[in-house]
C-alpha cells in the first residue's frame, strides 16, 4: 500500500476539521504566545528557559558600553548572562546578573568588568577565596580591567572622527600636479644615485687587490732589509779581501757607489712611509674611502629630510606657508643633521 506524505498545510486542515472556529484561535494563540516566549528567551540568550538561575547584583560607577544580554564567562565557559541594568540614587549602575550554573560561588567573589579588543565588553567570574557562599539575590564586588585595550578603546572614537579629515586632506595634496611630476622625478633621481655609488663601489673594488699587493711588497721588503744588509756585510767583507789586491782606489769609489744606492733606497722607502709620490699616496691616503664614507652619510640624511620634509624640496603650488615651516622644522631636526 502505497502511503502519501501530505503537505503541512493539507495535514493542518486535517486536524482541525471538524473542530470550532473559536477553538481553532484558541489553539493558535496559544501555539503563537509559545512561540513568542521561546523566541523571546532564545534572543535573551537563555538556554534553558523552563529553570531559572541565582541572581546577583554588582555596582558599577562605569559600566563602559555594557548591554543587556552579555554572557558572563568563568575560565572561557558560559555560566551566566546579564539580565538588567539601571541606575540607583548614587547614580551608581546596578548590574543584575543570572548565574545558570551550579557551581558554588564565595561571597567575595568578583565579576570582573573587561574592554575587548576593537570594541565591546566582556563580563568574567572571579571566584573569590571565602568560606562562605553567597546566596541568591546577594551583591557581589565589581572589578575593573586595566589592560591596554581600555586605552585602544578610548582613543579609537577619536582616531575614526578624525580619519576621514585626514584622508581628505591627502588625497587632495597627492593629486596636485606638481607633487605628482616631482615624485615622478623621484625614481630617476634614486635610480641614478644608486648606479654612481655602484660605480664608485666597483672602482675601489678594482683598486683594492692591487693596493693590497703594493703594501704587501713593500711591508715584505722592508722587513728582509736587515737580512739583506747583512748579506752585503759578508760580501763587502771577503770583497774587502779580495780588493786587497786591487787598487784601493776603485774599492774606495765601489764602496762609495754601495752607500749612495743604499741611501737613496732609504729615502725612497721613506717617502713611500710619509705618504709622498703617486706611490705613497695609494699606500696611506685615505681620502678615497672617507670622502666615500661621507658621501653615503650625506645621502642618508638628505633622503631622511627629503621622507620627513617633502614640502621643503617639492615647491607645490598653493603650500608656500607649509614649505616655510618645513624649512624650519628641518633645520632644528638634530635626528637628521646630526
Amino acid at each position: 500500500m502505497a502511503y502519501r506524505i501530505l503537505p503541512i498545510f493539507e495535514l493542518i486542515t486535517a486536524v482541525f476539521k471538524g473542530l470550532s472556529n473559536e477553538f481553532k484561535v484558541g489553539v493558535l494563540a496559544v501555539v503563537s504566545i509559545c512561540i513568542f516566549f521561546v523566541g523571546y528567551n532564545f534572543m535573551m540568550g537563555r538556554d534553558n528557559f523552563f529553570t531559572r538561575g541565582r541572581d546577583f547584583y554588582v555596582r558599577y560607577n562605569n559600566t563602559q558600553g555594557l548591554s543587556v544580554g552579555t554572557k558572563v564567562m568563568f575560565n572561557g565557559f558560559k555560566v551566566g548572562m546579564l539580565r538588567s541594568l539601571k541606575m540607583d540614587e548614587q547614580q551608581m549602575i546596578v548590574a543584575k546578573i543570572e548565574i545558570t550554573s551550579d557551581m558554588p560561588i564565595p561571597k567575595d567573589s568578583k565579576i570582573k568588568l573587561e574592554s575587548a579588543l576593537l570594541g565591546g565588553v566582556t563580563l568574567k567570574l572571579l571566584l573569590g577565596t571565602s568560606k562562605e557562599f553567597a546566596e541568591d539575590e546577594d551583591e557581589l564586588a565589581a572589578e575593573y580591567s586595566s589592560d591596554i585595550f581600555n586605552m585602544v578603546n578610548t582613543r579609537i572614537v577619536n582616531v575614526t572622527n578624525s580619519a576621514d579629515s585626514v584622508l581628505a586632506t591627502l588625497n587632495d595634496f597627492f593629486h596636485k600636479d606638481g607633487l605628482n611630476s616631482a615624485i615622478g622625478e623621484l625614481p630617476i633621481v634614486l635610480r641614478e644615485l644608486t648606479q654612481t655609488i655602484a660605480e664608485i663601489r666597483t672602482t675601489v673594488d678594482m683598486i683594492k687587490p692591487g693596493l693590497a699587493a703594493t703594501a704587501k711588497g713593500m711591508g715584505d721588503f722592508s722587513n728582509n732589509l736587515p737580512e739583506y744588509d747583512r748579506q752585503l756585510r759578508e760580501g763587502l767583507g771577503h770583497f774587502n779581501q779580495v780588493g786587497r789586491q786591487v787598487d784601493s782606489v776603485r774599492v774606495d769609489e765601489l764602496l762609495n757607489n754601495l752607500s749612495v744606492s743604499s741611501g737613496k733606497l732609504a729615502a725612497m722607502l721613506t717617502r713611500l712611509n710619509e705618504g709622498q709620490g703617486s706611490a705613497g699616496k695609494l699606500l696611506n691616503d685615505e681620502k678615497l674611502y672617507t670622502d666615500i664614507v661621507k658621501t653615503n652619510a650625506e645621502l642618508q640624511k638628505v633622503m631622511l629630510d627629503l621622507k620627513k620634509y617633502p614640502e621643503k624640496y617639492i615647491p607645490v603650488p598653493g603650500t608656500k606657508k607649509q614649505r616655510k615651516n618645513a624649512k624650519k622644522q628641518s633645520a632644528k631636526d638634530t635626528a637628521v643633521w646630526n
